[in-house]
Formats: C-alpha cells, sequence, structure tokens
C-alpha cells in the first residue's frame, strides 16, 4: 500500500506543478498626456519584452485606461471620448462620455497580441479636452496541453508501476 501513495503522490505533485504555468502578465504603461479638443493620442503595450510572454499563448485579457478631465473650460465634464484598440471595427474598444475605458481585449486584439506582441491603442476626443493616464492590461495565458497530458500519463504510470506486490505464503 505504501507504493501505491507514493504513486499517488508524484501523480498529484506532477499535475499540480503543470498547472503552474498558467499564469497572469500585467503590463503597465506610465502616461499623462493631454488630448485637447477633437485631438488624438496613440501609444502601444509591448510583451516582448516582458519574460513570462510568449507569442501565441494569450487567452484572454483586459485594458483599463484612466481618463480625467482637465478643468480648463467651461464645457468640461461633458468630454466623449472613443478608444479604438488594434483597429476601428467594434471588436474591442468604445465609446465613454468623460470616463476612464475598462474593456475585455476580443478577438482582433488577440490575435495582434499573439501575433507580434503588441497591441495598438489609439484614443480620440470627439467632444472636450482631457488627460489620458495610465494603461493598464493584464493578460492571461494557456497551459500547454500536451504537456498536461504528458503528465498525466507519466503519473497514472508511476501509479501502475508502483503497486504494492502481493506478499507471499510460506508453509510452516
Amino acid at each position: 500500500m505504501k507504493g501505491f501513495k507514493q504513486g499517488m503522490v508524484w501523480a498529484l505533485a506532477l499535475v499540480v506543478a503543470n498547472i503552474s504555468f498558467a499564469g497572469v502578465i500585467v503590463d503597465t504603461v506610465t502616461q499623462t498626456e493631454s488630448v485637447g479638443w477633437f485631438g488624438s493620442y496613440a501609444y502601444q503595450h509591448d510583451l516582448n519584452d516582458n519574460d513570462g510572454f510568449v507569442l501565441g499563448n494569450v487567452t484572454g485579457g483586459l485594458l483599463e485606461v484612466s481618463v480625467w478631465d482637465d478643468s480648463t473650460h467651461w464645457l468640461d465634464g461633458r468630454e466623449s471620448i472613443l478608444f479604438t484598440v488594434e483597429k476601428l471595427d467594434g471588436d474591442t474598444g468604445g465609446i465613454t462620455f468623460g470616463s476612464s475605458f475598462s474593456g475585455d481585449l476580443e478577438f482582433d486584439a488577440l490575435a495582434a497580441l499573439n501575433d507580434d506582441g503588441f497591441l495598438d491603442i489609439k484614443i480620440k476626443s470627439l467632444f472636450g479636452d482631457f488627460y489620458v493616464g495610465n494603461s493598464v492590461l493584464t493578460l492571461y495565458t494557456a497551459v500547454a496541453e500536451p504537456g498536461a497530458l504528458g503528465l498525466l500519463v507519466l503519473g497514472l504510470a508511476m501509479v501502475i508501476f508502483t503497486r504494492p506486490t502481493k506478499a507471499k505464503k510460506f508453509l510452516v
């Protein structure tokens, strides 16, 4: 029975070790940029300089961009802001009215990240002027499925081959 328990412990340890490879990557662009009336500002998140990032491994993500009013005009507080992520197609991005942006990354944004590791963001004033602050990109990465299957098979093999053998009976 001791060998069986030891095999189960090894199998569990291998599965847990493989699950730990799934991860979260956070990339922050620190900025304080002024956008005037009908002006625009563009920047990008570069994930290629992040040690945990592997092309083709992103399964989901969240983009948060802070925006605040500059309070220099009597119409302040009535800003309309267009956020474009990668391209203007309604996939990821949207329009806010004087508030910060927060949205999940959709198909085109995820495809761009998995293709080259860059995420392009453009912010345009449709009405009003404001400041663009920090942009935080949170990415979720995948577990390699062939590795998980291989570890499962290895763990099961260890359970099978470390099973206790039957004790021999001696005649007295």
